[in-house]
């Protein structure tokens, strides 16, 4: 049994803390928090950090760090990325995290991001009778989207440079789309995979797996939960009718659909647009919810 350990995300959306223990090579949880602090609020890539975001992540980092504290986290780590990846002031950002946080602040690159969130997924999905070849993990963020699998023992991975915040912020306008039209955008967004990921019949033989608050919330809203329960939403299938059944009802009536996500809410229209043309570029009807991802593979990294 290993000491408790702790690792932040300090992702384009939100913060997200993960405290645990690792006994006879499982991962057992402690404490889990989710704070709404929208990073990437606004950003354009080259451009700064928006202060008023800067301020929210860094006051909701200090509940987390203050968490950790209270949890006496011998070992952890705070990760930051596509938002702090993306901006000029990045870096200086992430010197700020560190004045005050006793835990190493690392930038994490594309591929660390597709590789920690599929190895926290592998973890999870071995121990529920999945073959690491056979299945295939879509990361949807809140500024970028990971694509990753096996091939032949090598990890392979594309990262896109969109995700739910951005996607949001370029296309809606009170909860409603501007412009284009959602089957116009996502035309669009599937041809850019095809451009950037060429044929998609390699993932033929695979089992989607899906990652990311798009993901987790479209299944929790499928599965009629009054309060989010994660332990519900692991391993719940989401089929794409479902999914473009929730989009439509998400743009079309009120956002008070999602009482356990209020702050969350108005990204979510986006993000199923983009889920729905990842899986029709992938050629899935079906993919497989994971809690599982990033934290934990980076957990069991530490």
């Amino acid at each position: 049994m290993t000491g408790v350990m702790g690792v932040i995300d300090l992702g384009s959306n939100s913060l997200r803390l993960l405290v645990a223990r690792i006994d006879a090579g499982k991962i057992i949880p402690l404490r889990r928090e989710l704070l709404e602090t929208r990073l990437g609020q606004k950003l354009i890539p080259g451009g700064k950090l928006f202060p008023e975001a800067k301020k929210r992540t860094l006051e909701g980092l200090l509940n987390l760090l203050a968490i950790m504290r209270d949890e006496k986290v011998e070992k952890g780590a705070i990760i930051a990325t596509s938002a702090v990846r993306e901006a000029c002031d990045g870096s200086d950002f992430l010197k700020e995290v560190s004045k005050v946080s006793l835990f190493p602040a690392d930038l994490l690159t594309p591929r660390e991001e597709a590789y920690f969130g599929f190895k926290g997924a592998r973890r999870a999905l071995q121990r529920e009778g999945f073959e690491e070849d056979r299945f295939l993990v879509l990361d949807l963020g809140g500024r970028s989207s990971e694509v990753s699998w096996m091939e032949k023992d090598h990890f392979r991975y594309h990262s896109f440079t969109f995700g739910a915040v951005s996607l949001q912020e370029k296309f809606m306008e009170n909860n409603r789309f501007t412009g284009e039209s959602t089957g116009g955008l996502q035309d669009n967004l599937r041809k850019k995979m095809e451009e950037e990921m060429g044929e998609s019949s390699l993932f033929r033989e695979k089992d989607l797996v899906g990652l990311g608050g798009t993901i987790t919330t479209l299944a929790a809203l499928d599965l009629n939960l009054e309060h989010y329960r994660a332990e519900c939403v692991h391993g719940h299938l989401l089929r794409k009718k479902e999914i473009a059944m929730w989009g439509k009802r998400l743009t079309e009536t009120s956002l008070e659909l999602l009482p356990f996500a209020p702050q969350r809410a108005d990204i979510i229209p986006a993000g199923t647009i983009a889920l729905l043309a990842f899986m029709e570029y992938l050629q899935k009807d079906i993919l497989t919810v994971s809690e599982e991802g990033l934290l934990w593979g980076l957990l069991e990294n530490l």
